[in-house]
């Protein structure tokens, strides 16, 4: 039984898809070509028009210059996969509603509608997976269950967009302009398959709440800049806006020092920024980022720390706990991490050219002195005081008893 014309739009021609509905199971598509005048008919126009791709289900709307539009309260319902080699636009209080995978390979265009959800458990995802660069724009700002970047040559916004479940990268950057990203998701990560070559370059709002790691994929066209951010209490936080800006911030402020030891220089990429929104009277947090497209300034781990600016006038300094375990060094890639800061602003790596750890010495003999010290292994735990002299001269000392004194014939 014949359901419905289908209008793409494409050329000096308008091409038109019957489609056939067989017993719950796929449609059957088939693309003729008439002119204008044989038929006036729309994708899906007028308040109860319904197209819907039953799960299990794929159709492809397919043809040179072809587009897929929605408008006049129309509603297109993707409980299946619908892929579309054009433009996808939605008009005039219409709505897409995606279940399963809306595959767009032109732009995407919401003048009507935000939410592109469909009632339920099942998270639908809009894939932008064009040959050439794409956008994703309109009116509205769209709401995304799940939205994956599959593009080599990129994706732009010309508009704020939302994710309300999961970003993820298959191939290809996002793009955001002058505009935003939302992340809404605050419980989870709501980041997948970001690394090189494949994360957001521009400006991203993640919602937080506390005790969850948020891993924030940024960059440039041509560097990743990875951060991070787990915040541990907050009064009056609901977003962080998140940007990278390549600039080289050297030299470092005079008397700049981690750990009493100066800081001489800074990696010379770039620096983040987080922004909250207004009315946060409270918060205790910890940041990871991850700098790579620097001048490498060898050394080790031990020689790198993050630098902050709250943008309080004070530049940067040397706030927040340094941990000596939390750096990561390479030749390209430099990653540290500060805890328990209570402000936002920007940060930096720095770089010392004195390690920021110095190692305890190296001792054959373990001393216990004093009334009030006390040395102790746990119940479970296994303790061994060795060394590479003779045994006589690695000693486990407790003063004034000597009754630890290992003897020279142990």
């Amino acid at each position: 039984v014949e359901v419905g014309l289908i209008r793409l739009i494409g050329g000096a021609q308008e091409n038109f898809m019957v489609f056939f509905f067989k017993q719950e199971a796929a449609y059957e598509v088939y693309q003729c070509g008439w002119n204008s005048d044989v038929c006036s008919s729309d994708l899906v126009k007028g308040a109860t028009s319904i197209f819907k791709v039953q799960s299990g289900s794929t159709v492809t709307v397919s043809g040179s210059g072809v587009a897929l539009n929605n408008y006049v309260s129309g509603t297109v319902t993707v409980e299946g996969n619908l892929i579309a080699d054009g433009n996808v636009n939605n008009e005039s209080s219409a709505s897409y509603q995606v279940d399963g995978t809306l595959t767009v390979k032109g732009n995407w265009t919401n003048n009507a509608t935000a939410s592109v959800a469909l009632a339920g458990v099942t998270v639908g995802t809009v894939e932008l997976a064009g040959g050439a660069g794409q956008t994703i724009g309109g009116t509205s700002q769209s709401v995304f269950e799940g939205l994956t970047i599959n593009n080599a040559n990129g994706v732009t916004l010309t508009s704020n967009q939302t994710v309300s479940d999961n970003l993820a990268f298959t191939t290809g950057v996002l793009n955001t302009g002058a505009f935003r990203l939302d992340a809404t998701n605050t419980a989870s990560d709501g980041m997948s398959g970001y690394g090189t070559g494949n994360y957001i370059v521009g400006n991203l709002r993640r919602y937080v709440t506390t005790s969850i790691d948020y891993n924030l994929p940024m960059g440039t066209a041509t560097q990743y800049e990875l951060c991070g951010l787990r915040v541990s209490s907050q009064t009056g936080l609901n977003y962080v806006d998140i940007s990278f800006t390549p600039s080289n911030q050297n030299p470092t402020p005079v008397g700049l020092t981690v750990n009493g030891v100066a800081v001489d220089d800074f990696l010379d990429y770039g620096y983040w920024t987080f922004t909250p929104n207004g009315g946060v009277t409270a918060v205790s947090y910890n940041t990871t980022i991850q700098s790579t497209g620097h001048t490498d300034k060898g050394g080790s781990a031990d020689n790198y720390s993050v630098i902050t600016d709250y943008g309080l006038g004070g530049g940067w300094q040397d706030l927040g706990l340094h941990s000596i375990s939390t750096q990561q060094y390479s030749t390209t890639t430099v990653l540290a991490k500060r805890q328990n800061l209570t402000s936002f602003g920007s940060y930096i790596i720095g770089h010392s050219i004195a390690p920021l750890y110095t190692p305890p010495a190296v001792t054959e003999e373990l001393r216990v002195k004093g009334a009030t010290s006390i040395f102790k292994v746990q119940s479970g735990s296994t303790v061994t005081v060795s060394g590479s002299g003779d045994r006589k001269s690695t000693r486990l000392n407790s003063s004034h008893t000597d009754i630890s004194r290992m003897p020279s014939s142990a």
